[in-house]
């Protein structure tokens, strides 16, 4: 008497194919975050320098950098541009602030789109907390040209009153 052929997995080929997935799971979803966060601190970047060019070509209109407000083409409120572009404060990787620090014994930040005179900026791009992004550093872009990255929470000041960001930090 011929039995019946069956079809189907077995439980231990099941096993098999599970172990598997989970292997390239836990390599793959590191690997994705990290991409994750090098991709939004990139943005970032490339985003400050944007900003940068923008902020040159208004002093060149202008002769002072008081006033500028960003390109209404990115997502930004008067004075912190949010990337990645179309982001909002509730959702954004990486907030850009861009201020004028003024000169003093102790430097504070001012906004830059009020119409005060102002010969230098400064950006800081601080990442989202509570993100996947969140320990990603600081970065500090200057209108001396420093670019720097930093996990201080005191960049700004060191940026705006040093040719670099404080001890700690390395270039971008």
């Amino acid at each position: 008497m011929k039995r019946p052929s069956e079809s189907g997995f077995t439980i231990i080929e099941l096993m098999v194919v599970v172990v598997i997935i989970g292997i390239l799971a836990a390599i793959a979803v590191p690997s994705y975050r990290q991409y994750v966060r090098k991709n939004a601190q990139s943005e970032a970047e490339s985003r400050m320098l944007a900003l940068g060019v923008e902020l040159e070509r208004w002093r060149a209109k202008t002769l002072t950098y008081g006033g500028f407000v960003p390109n209404r083409g990115w997502s930004a409120t008067a004075d912190t541009v949010y990337t990645p572009s179309g982001s909002t404060a509730a959702n954004h990787q990486y907030a850009i602030r861009i201020m004028h620090v003024s000169s003093g014994s102790t430097p504070t930040a001012v906004s830059l789109s009020t119409a005060s005179p102002a010969n230098s900026w400064v950006m800081v791009a601080t990442p989202r907390t509570g993100s996947l992004v969140a320990d990603n550093p600081m970065l500090a872009y200057t209108s001396q040209g420093v670019q720097c990255a930093s996990k201080a929470s005191d960049i700004m000041v060191a940026a705006g009153s040093e040719q670099n960001c404080g001890e700690g930090s390395e270039p971008w």
